[in-house]
């Protein structure tokens, strides 16, 4: 009995993940140094999460909002997402300008910190968070807090559509929203 069980269980499995649309559920994450090269060579605003081991919201927004295939298709299709760890050591270029972290330094009580963490978020380090820089790599703004799919698919539309030169007000477009969720 447990032979047939699992030989419909084999047999089926597969029927059940045909036809779901997106083969590969995943984010393309880039480095942003790829995403800098490859915005240079076909235009695309660049998506950066910025993430920190110790935050259980930002396990939450990988395994809830980062698996979604209505997200992972948008943001593959129309952003180079880049993933970056809040306590990445590895210097970081964005054109002309190279970020670096800055280690601890117990004798005046000040925190270890990458530069670019900073710049992005201007200061205000909370995470999960999100970034933007457009087509030219010109800084855009930054979200942060967890979102789940159902509220973040208007926010990537938001900036992916190029909808907030026309709509100053997010929650007026987000009210107003039509998407996949």
């Amino acid at each position: 009995m447990k032979k047939l069980v699992i030989l419909v269980l084999v047999a089926i499995v597969p029927l059940l993940s045909f036809g779901k649309g997106n083969t590969d559920p995943s984010i393309k994450w880039y480095t942003m140094e790829q995403a800098v090269k490859l915005s240079r060579e076909n235009p695309k605003k660049i998506f950066i999460y910025i993430y920190s081991d110790n935050c259980g919201w930002c396990r939450r927004m990988d395994g809830n909002t980062f698996t979604n295939d209505v997200i992972v298709k948008y943001l593959n299709d129309n952003f180079y997402p880049v993933k970056i760890n809040t306590d990445t050591k590895k210097d970081i270029a964005v054109g002309s300008k190279t970020y670096k972290y800055v280690a601890a330094n117990p004798d005046i009580d000040a925190p270890a910190y990458h530069e670019f963490v900073v710049f992005l978020l201007q200061g205000s380090l909370a995470y999960p968070a999100v970034a933007f820089l457009d087509k030219d790599l010109v800084y855009m703004g930054a979200v942060r807090g967890y979102r789940p799919p159902s509220d973040f698919e208007p926010l990537i539309h938001y900036i992916g559509d190029d909808a907030y030169i026309q709509n100053k007000d997010f929650e007026k477009y987000a009210s107003g929203f039509n998407g996949q969720l």
